[in-house]
């Protein structure tokens, strides 16, 4: 008897007989219990071997006229769009074709439950692949390699080939819980930006002010029209961008009808008008709009902008008048307005004059009109006898390096160089030594009166600021102005600085200020090389490596500490760590010889030996820094840092006694650090463990237990939970961004420990939660540790890269969450640009859509470009592949410059200018260099970098800087009046 009776009477060689049917008998034995119904099966007929008809089956399916058809429960998708051609050599009739292409059997292997089913049997119909020649040769994908990447070559948006297929369609639209869950792949654009729009548009009408509504509804307009069926080419013509910037200032002319106060939204109506309305124009069209509202600082700054901007009505004395009457106007409004909020406008207009003094090279009325700002609105100094020992010594410099000049001048004279190469070289001679007003220089030569500038001749310029607390806004203002760049360079602190007024400049300079405390001894980098150079094209600074470095590197020491004697104690321990970390970053980018290293060091000694700075021990951490700085090793840093440390801890003081107990834990951090990377990880743990326990040796060199360390830890987290809910200040002081934050550093000591005893991800994990309670706070000091907390989460993780071979994709999203949030933060921005370089292709980071950066952020990216291309073309690569980067730099920064925000951005375009020198022809650099004439023609230094790569446009260059009336230290008839005697 068969194991299973329905195979009982099939015969032995597996094959039944035709003839007898298949018995069901024995389904009717009680043992079986049916569990689905029975299926009858077809009638199985065997095709007649005698004719050649059709069956009746394929005779159906014959006259369906269509293959697709065979099955009506079935939906199959083709990528085929035409109908294929019969060979002619196939001569077999159309139904067998389709009997083995579209036979019966495939209901057997498909039902209408199944969802996917497997093709096994190679059905063509089923392949979705294109073909070039017969079914033998697919088509596949080419990719080109390309000078910064790799390209795909022929990309067509099809649908991906698949073997699996799906009998029902999915449904287009599928319903989400949370919209944000959404994949990519099925979002409608244009559904997605209808819906945007008309949710602005509730925004905008249920709250006239909100602000930033009305921006994004801005922001929007080209993205509407793009969506549109086009003709032609895919971008957009002049019409049509024109056609959106009518609309766009039709919606900010209605969202000022609301809100006639607003800076941004003056700032974004007035700079898409200048480029539709010609400049007389939109003056009087801005004129109009400040005599209703005079007390508008950013329509005073936007008026100047528009004023300087244009080319043929640029003058010098023209703009000082505008910032006079911003001046006058605001300070009549005393009556109506608090003290303070007048003199804080008056103080964003005093920053802003500053720097276009600067930029213009107008250092002598730029010095006088500080003095009377300083000397008006500072204290009595507290320490005359320092100040006039300081002052003594730069006056004795000054003297020297007005001779050592005259001297060199009276060289290039004699030298026989040509005129255009002649006056260039004793130009910027004369601008490094000739900077102070000749009131004050005694040993000053007569010749030049361009160098008598009195007080009297700024006095338009000037007004009493009566408040007290201003005085650490005013010394900050004149020493920003001076060229010194807060330290460090945050976002939240250079608004806090100014609203309106960015800082460029000097944040390219700042991003040299690490954010790991031992890299402070790293040679400096590409950016830092960019920097110095834009820094030394004109005028008097300290990062001239010639004659007058030295000299205004000491005024700026005298003036640092001038203004922190005339201070508060609080404020002037503030000043003074500012001052040793500006000092730092110059011993770290500039080279220096042993005899200026050996003055900056015994300067910084004599300093912290005064008894006001004696318990700042922010000022100890910042001198440590200096000396490592200085040496070039960390081990002078450490013997400081662990003194500092011992003296803590022997004077028992407490936490809660602790007058600069912020700075204490800094100490703690940055010591904490160096271990850290020198690998005494053993070390650091003790060391961390020993700020919350004071029973433990903060040295410790027996390690300690796990107990031990979860308790620490647990510490840790009772003292951040504390101090957080202690937090009551809302707003952020001036002096608060300039100083240490007890909290930020209690984080990133507990960060560092949890990181050394557990793991990086653990540390992550609570620098994130730290994040998110800060952002329930909402308030400017809750923003401002948020930013900081940033800067550790970035120095961890980098950290965390460099020691091993891991992934950089952590790092590099944690750098796009900060600087969408904080784009002007130069540390994370120059963290930022390092990754890039480790790629060969333009990196995420750089081209995503949630980052805004300012002119630093696009100053770094295109920088982070050019040093890309520079490492690609030193590599071994053929010619026609080098020849390709340099279209690409270009093309971004004439990108960036096309917008109207960065159009007038002086940085922008002494770093094209550079580039353009290094790279192009003359014919390409005189082109971008009267470019760069129509956008900032009040920017002095422009006018020296055309000069230098242009000699035979030399004179030009001259009569325009004469007619524009910017300061010139010796004309051309003077030059040939010398050449001759």
């Amino acid at each position: 008897m068969s194991l299973f009776p329905a195979f009982s009477q099939i015969n032995n060689d597996g094959t039944g007989s035709g003839s007898e049917p298949v018995t069901t008998k024995w389904l009717e034995n009680s043992s079986f219990v049916p569990a689905i119904e029975a299926v009858p099966l077809p009638p199985i007929s065997p095709p007649s071997s005698n004719s050649r008809g059709a069956s009746p089956e394929v005779v159906a399916v014959k006259s369906s006229g269509s293959k697709r058809k065979a099955c009506d429960d079935y939906k199959i998708r083709s990528s085929h769009k035409h109908k294929k051609k019969k060979h002619k050599k196939d001569k077999r009739p159309t139904e067998e074709l389709l009997e083995n292409n579209y036979s019966g059997n495939r209901r057997e292997r498909i039902s209408q439950n199944d969802s996917f089913f497997l093709d096994t049997n190679r059905d063509t119909g089923n392949l979705l692949v294109d073909f070039v020649k017969g079914p033998h040769q697919p088509v596949y994908k080419k990719i080109v390699k390309r000078p910064l990447g790799w390209k795909k070559y022929g990309f067509l948006r099809r649908q991906k080939p698949k073997r699996y297929f799906t009998v029902k369609n999915l449904l287009e639209n599928k319903e989400y819980e949370n919209e944000e869950c959404r994949p990519k792949w099925d979002h409608d654009v244009a559904m997605d930006l209808k819906n945007t729009t008309e949710n602005l548009n509730k925004a905008v009408n249920h709250d006239p002010c909100d602000i930033q509504s009305w921006l994004k509804l801005v922001q929007l307009q080209p993205f509407l029209l793009s969506l549109q069926p086009r003709k032609g080419p895919c971008y957009l013509s002049s019409s049509e961008k024109r056609g959106i910037a009518d609309k766009q200032i039709s919606i900010l002319d209605k969202a000022l009808g609301y809100n006639p106060t607003n800076p941004d939204l003056i700032r974004e109506r007035y700079g898409l008008a200048s480029t539709l309305v010609p400049a007389d124009e939109l003056t009087s069209q801005l004129k109009k709009y400040l005599s209703k509202e005079p007390n508008l600082v950013a329509g005073w700054l936007e008026l100047a902008r528009i004023e300087r901007s244009h080319l043929a009505s640029c003058s010098i004395p023209k703009i000082i008048k505008v910032f006079s009457s911003a001046m006058d106007a605001i300070n009549k409004r005393r009556s109506r307005f608090s003290n303070i909020e007048v003199e804080n406008s008056i103080l964003e207009l005093v920053l802003a004059c500053g720097i276009f003094l600067q930029e213009a090279s107008l250092q002598e009325q730029t010095w006088v009109m500080l003095r009377l700002y300083t000397e008006m609105s500072l204290g009595v100094c507290r320490d005359p006898d320092g100040v006039a020992e300081i002052q003594n010594i730069a006056n004795a410099k000054a003297e020297a390096l007005e001779n050592d000049a005259a001297g060199e001048e009276d060289q290039l004279l004699l030298s026989g160089l040509p005129s255009s190469e002649l006056w260039l070289r004793v130009e910027r001679l004369r601008e490094s030594a000739h900077f102070l007003p000749a009131p004050d220089c005694v040993w000053a030569r007569e010749g030049d009166p361009q160098r008598l500038v009195y007080p009297d001749d700024m006095a338009s310029l000037s007004q009493h600021i009566t408040s007290k607390s201003l005085g650490f806004r005013v010394a900050a203002i004149a020493l920003v102005v001076l060229g010194v760049p807060p330290l460090p360079f945050r976002h939240c602190a250079v608004k806090c600085l100014s609203q309106y007024t960015p800082l460029p400049n000097l944040g390219l300079l700042a991003a040299g200020y690490p954010l790991f405390s031992p890299d402070i001894i790293t040679p400096r980098n590409w950016i830092g090389d960019a920097a110095l150079q834009i820094a030394s094209t004109c005028g008097a600074n300290a990062w001239k490596p010639a004659l007058g470095g030295e000299l205004y590197r000491d005024l700026l020491y005298f003036s640092f500490y001038k203004y922190a004697t005339s201070l508060s104690e609080a404020e002037e321990s503030v000043l003074m760590s500012w001052c040793l970390r500006w000092e730092t970053l110059y011993a770290r980018l500039m080279p220096t010889n042993h005899q200026a290293k050996t003055y900056m060091r015994s300067r910084a000694k004599k300093l912290l030996k005064k008894p006001n700075y004696r318990t700042s021990f922010q000022m100890f951490r910042e001198f440590a820094m200096l000396d490592a700085a200085l040496s070039e090793s960390m081990k002078p840093a450490e013997k400081i840092l662990s003194a500092t440390i011992y003296a803590a801890r022997a004077s028992g003081m407490k936490w809660r006694d602790c007058p600069d107990r912020a700075g204490l834990c800094s100490v703690y951090r940055t010591l904490a650090e160096i271990w850290i990377q020198e690998e005494k990880t053993s070390e650091a743990i003790t060391l961390l463990c020993s700020l919350v326990d004071r029973a433990q040796d903060p040295f410790c060199t027996t390690s300690l237990g796990e107990a031990a360390i979860e308790d620490c830890i647990e510490k840790y987290e009772s003292m951040c939970r504390e101090i957080l809910q202690s937090q009551t200040q809302d707003t952020l002081d001036l002096m608060d961004a300039f100083s240490e934050d007890f909290l930020v550093n209690m984080v990133a000591c507990y960060a560092w420990l949890m990181v050394l005893s557990r793991n990086v991800w653990i540390a992550g994990a609570m620098l994130e939660g730290m994040i998110l309670k800060l952002n329930q706070f909402g308030t400017e000091k809750s923003r401002s540790q948020t930013e900081i907390i940033y800067e550790i989460y970035c120095a961890i993780m980098q950290n965390r890269s460099r020691n091993s071979s891991c992934d950089t994709g952590m790092l590099h999203s944690i750098i796009e969450r900060a600087l969408a949030e904080f784009p002007d933060n130069a540390s994370i921005l120059a963290v930022q640009a390092q990754l890039q370089n480790t790629l060969r292709q333009i990196s995420k980071l750089t081209s995503t859509a949630k980052i805004t950066y300012g002119a630093l952020g696009q100053s770094m990216r295109i920088l982070s470009l050019e040093h890309r291309s520079i490492l690609h073309e030193s590599e071994p690569t053929d010619q026609l592949e080098v020849a390709r980067c340099e279209p690409r730099v270009v093309s971004q920064y004439e990108k960036v410059l096309a917008n109207f925000e960065f159009r007038h951005c002086p940085l922008l375009w002494q770093l094209y200018l550079r580039y353009m020198g290094f790279k192009a022809k003359p014919e390409a650099i005189r082109t971008v260099f009267y470019k760069a004439l129509e956008d900032c023609p009040w920017v002095k230094a422009i006018y020296m970098q055309g000069a230098r790569l242009l000699p035979e446009e030399s004179a030009n260059i001259q009569d325009l800087v004469v007619e524009k009336e910017l300061r010139l230290h010796i004309a051309p008839e003077e030059l040939e009046l010398l050449k001759g005697e």
